[in-house]
């Protein structure tokens, strides 16, 4: 028998029963057939060949595949809604003239959210490698992990810690903000669709059309009951950023409690969560934001990721109070959008230049030499608007001053002060891309290394929420640049764009050692090796890539 790889671990083996894994070819075989998958051993793409059926559901198939040229395993997604169409015995998808424009229609909603997807770039995220169209459908090629979900690690570990929960909740929003930036949402937030490493650092998979997250939209739907929000079991509601609030307070209650909510029909409006608040050490504002995030009624629910993240970090000790997010800020999925499975969003906000940091300003002085100052200043400001500006400084002290006579008392207009909004738990680009606030306030950013908040959220602000300030103020934001150090990804064998890209988004250092070892455009090797710890404050990594080999003396000279 040829040597063929097993479609369970992918391994390459001669026997029907596989040494390594000792699972059975044929059986994997018997079970995608009758998940109308294709068959094992197909190639997709001149270069993915297909394993084991890994799970199926009303949108499509996930496959285990190996990739021959970068010879490593993957994760495929293939669109199949078995309600629309029917697999050919070639693999390729017929579909009916009946049936053709929902198939089209569903097709570019899944196209659309993988290549959100890929295009995010955050790390919180599964990795998008490519997407194409082949034998009438589409497939997602995806990095494929060995993780536990979060399920299966509070299954094992018990209730999380409060910290180690909140870590995760800010992970979520941060890996979730650039999919509701682009006017998609999740839909499908879950212990089962989250992975954990040993770190706690998470990655979130599950990715669907809104199609398969709603009850009644025409093809067979895969909700969660306990986290799936109440919109979702009526197609008629609306869904939208709120919607995966609800699975990210859900996700928070689990951790934190080890315990499940009811299906989102059985809960009553009002009904406190069970073991919550009876928690030690939970603090009552995060207690009160995973409430809020529950709340059966949409509208009365949090709106946003990033109002629940300022929840989150709120601080009870001081005075900071959470910044409600503008109803146009808001992603809103109405009727007419929710066969595309995207969301209308303001197009208002502008970028703003953020400035250099202000300089420090001196100590308050004692109340009675401020007053004083005041009333000078006020005599000045008076003496100037009366034309008196040639008047010298000396007039005010002892110098007789002729005023002339006013038939109308003049009016001084003082600048409208405003309060200083709530920003601690936002991310940084949705403060200073605000034109409301851009308008208001003058932003200076600092960044600090934080192994706790992820990259890009507001750790603190000055002055504090609810000062007052001159329109044109400057508010300082110490924003989180995530943890310092990081485990170096595994690069070799993958082309150079690709390498580039990953260490770019994770912030290493790296230098380019061409050599004509390696095939061109291919990483080689790494000056350190995959898992090792890296501080991207001091470490600098070298990347061996293959080069075309270069003209010999002889061939020069012919």
């Amino acid at each position: 028998m040829e040597k063929q790889r097993c479609p369970y671990c992918l391994n390459l083996s001669d026997q029907n029963i596989c040494p390594y894994c000792g699972e059975e070819r044929e059986i994997a075989a018997a079970e995608n057939t009758r998940a109308h998958a294709r068959n094992i051993g197909n190639i997709l793409a001149g270069r993915y060949q297909i394993g084991k059926a890994l799970s199926h559901n009303g949108e499509g198939i996930t496959y285990l595949a190996y990739d021959n040229q970068e010879n490593t395993r993957v994760e495929i997604r293939e669109y199949f809604p078995g309600n629309l169409c029917a697999r050919q015995p070639d693999g390729s998808v017929l579909v009916g003239d009946e049936t053709l424009l929902a198939f089209k229609s569903l097709m570019f909603d899944f196209t659309d959210m993988y290549k959100a997807v890929a295009e995010a770039g955050s790390p919180g995220l599964q990795k998008v490698r490519e997407i194409f169209l082949e034998q009438g459908t589409a497939y997602a090629v995806c990095e494929l992990y060995d993780l536990p979900t979060l399920a299966q690690y509070v299954r094992e570990n018990g209730a999380l810690s409060v910290m180690e929960a909140k870590r995760i909740m800010l992970e979520l929003c941060s890996a979730l903000t650039p999919i509701h930036r682009g006017g998609l949402i999740h839909g499908g937030i879950s212990p089962r669709n989250i992975l954990v490493d040993e770190e706690s650092r998470i990655r979130i998979t599950g990715f669907s059309t809104l199609s398969l997250r709603t009850r009644g939209s025409g093809i067979e739907c895969e909700l969660y009951p306990g986290f799936s929000a109440p919109e979702q079991y009526e197609a008629n509601r609306w869904q939208g950023s709120w919607t995966d609030v609800y699975g990210i307070g859900a996700v928070a209650y689990h951790m934190l409690t080890g315990r499940y909510l009811p299906p989102a029909g059985e809960r009553q409006t009002g009904a406190p969560l069970p073991g919550l608040r009876e928690l030690p050490g939970l603090p009552g504002n995060m207690a009160a934001t995973i409430e809020k995030a529950l709340c059966p009624e949409s509208e009365h629910r949090i709106q946003s990721i990033e109002e629940f993240s300022a929840g989150i970090l709120q601080s009870q000790q001081g005075n900071t109070s959470v910044f409600s997010i503008k109803a146009n800020e808001t992603l809103i999925l109405d009727e007419q959008t929710r066969v595309l499975g995207k969301a209308v969003r303001s197009d208002s906000e502008k970028t703003m230049v953020v400035p250099e940091k202000p300089k420090t300003s001196a100590k308050k002085k004692p109340a009675r030499s401020w007053s004083r100052k005041k009333l000078a200043l006020a005599v000045l400001i008076f003496l100037v608007g009366c034309g008196g500006a040639a008047v010298g400084v000396s007039a005010l002290i002892g110098t007789p001053i002729h005023l002339p006579s006013f038939s109308k008392p003049q009016v001084i207009d003082f600048p409208e002060p405003h309060y200083v909004p709530s920003l601690v738990g936002r991310y940084v680009d949705t403060i200073t891309t605000n034109s409301e606030w851009s308008d208001l306030f003058q932003f200076s950013v600092k960044y600090v290394y934080d192994d706790t908040i992820p990259e890009g959220i507001v750790i603190s602000q000055a002055p504090d929420a609810g000062v007052k300030m001159i329109n044109k103020g400057y508010v300082l934001l110490t924003v989180s640049r995530g943890p310092q150090n990081v485990k170096m990804p595994g690069l070799v064998g993958s082309n150079l764009d690709f390498a580039l890209k990953t260490l770019g988004d994770m912030g290493i250092r790296y230098e380019l050692v061409e050599t004509e070892e390696y095939a061109p455009g291919i990483v080689g090797k790494t000056s350190v090796v995959e898992g090792q710890t890296i501080d991207k404050t001091k470490d600098i990594v070298q990347i061996y890539v293959g080069v075309e080999p270069s003209e010999t003396d002889e061939e020069t000279e012919d």
